[in-house]
This record gives structure tokens, sequence and C-alpha cells, in this order.
């Protein structure tokens, strides 16, 4: 029996009051931690711990990854998802900003909050195996440890001292340039550009406090840590 279920992650959710994400996140003591949201700002996650990861290496098939993912998945549990991605150009090394991470890496959390509308669910996941105690009391613990949100949402958050624009505006519009003129001969049905903006503060930045104040302003935009 259990050769079978424990190649499936199993999902525990039950339906909890609201409460804000980023928050909850900043609370927590899980050294990993993840929040995305749609563009419509209907459908939000917050997720703490791995109960599974898988990263991209450089030698990796991306097909494989993205099997194991769906090998994982089962209509038992439909609101079960891993939160990852790949980098743009997996072809070339990775920037010092994606050193940590290698060319990709995806996380099912341990615990989640969902946010779906106006429905607020709250879910553990786990792999089942032939250690049942075990796996539950780890669970448990989790659960147990979970700390109660401190609002953030209120709190300033500090200008930068500096501001650095990579590449410059001038480069920018260049490069944009050139890739209309190059798209109009047809050599290219699509280019995404990329551009870093670096921005230097007099102390830590908290990103959860960062991204409480970039979300107010962030229009039809995908958020996530």
């Amino acid at each position: 029996h259990f050769s079978n279920t424990a190649k499936h992650p199993h999902r525990v959710e039950i339906q909890i009051e609201d409460l804000d994400l980023l928050s909850w996140l900043n609370s927590q003591k899980n050294t990993v931690k993840i929040f995305w949201e749609d563009r419509a700002k209907n459908f939000m996650i917050a997720g703490i711990g791995a109960a599974d990861s898988i990263s991209a290496k450089e030698d990796a098939n991306h097909y494989s990854i993205i099997s194991h993912i769906e090998q994982c998945l089962t209509s038992n549990f439909p609101k079960l998802q891993y939160y990852g991605g790949f980098c743009f150009n997996p072809t070339n090394p990775p920037q010092n900003e994606w050193k940590n991470w290698g060319r990709g890496r995806f996380v099912l959390p341990s615990i989640e909050i969902r946010k779906d509308g106006n429905v607020t669910t709250l879910a553990c996941n786990i792999f089942l195996n032939k250690d049942f105690a075990t796996t539950l009391k780890l669970a448990t613990h989790q659960l147990l440890n979970l700390q109660d949100p401190k609002n953030i949402t209120t709190t300033p958050i500090t200008s930068p001292l500096s501001s650095l624009n990579i590449p410059n505006e001038q480069t920018w519009k260049a490069c944009a340039g050139d890739i209309i003129n190059s798209i109009d001969q047809g050599k290219f049905e699509k280019v995404v550009l990329a551009r870093c903006v670096r921005l230097d503060f007099k102390n830590t930045v908290n990103p959860f406090l960062l991204m409480s104040h970039l979300r107010k302003t962030a229009s039809n935009c995908f958020c996530f840590i």
C-alpha cells in the first residue's frame, strides 16, 4: 500500500479566516518561504518549508524535472501545486543573482495558506512512507510552531540611498531599436528584454515588507518571492 502512496504527496486542508499572507510569512521562522500572486489579485499563496524540492543542474533535462512534478500531482488533490521556475536562457551560465538557485528550482511547500477569491485555506502537504509515525510527528511539529502574524502592511519602508539601471536608458533604447528592426526583417518573432535596477539601502531590506508596498502599485503584474 505504501509503495504506491509514497510516490505522491498527500494534502490535508481546512478553511480558515482571512489574514494578510505577507505578514504571516514575515512572522514564520522557516528558511524556505514562498509567495505568489496572480495579475488579477484574486489568487495568492504563501508557503513555508519544503515537502519536496527539485533543482535544475547544469546537465539536467528540464523535461525530466517537469515529468517528476507531473508524476507527483494527482487528481485526488487538485489544489496541490509546485512553485518555481527555470531561468530564461538555460544555455548561458547562471549570473550572480542565480548562483544559489542553479538553472531552476521547484518547491512543494510543507505548509501553505491559499487565498482563492473570498476563500482562505490552510494546507499541509506530506509524503506518506513506511515510517508514518515520524512523518505525522514532523507535520504536527511544524503546525504547532506556526507563529501568529504581526501586521507589516502599515510599516513604512526607507527610501534607497541610490539606484542604478543596468543597462542605462540610452543603451536600453538602442537595444530595443535593434530588436524591432530585426523583427521587421523576420530574424526573430519575439524577444524579451531584461534589465536590472540595483538599489542601495542603509539597512537590510525586509523582502515581505518590500513586496507589501510593491504589490499595491503593481497593477496587472504577477508578484512572487
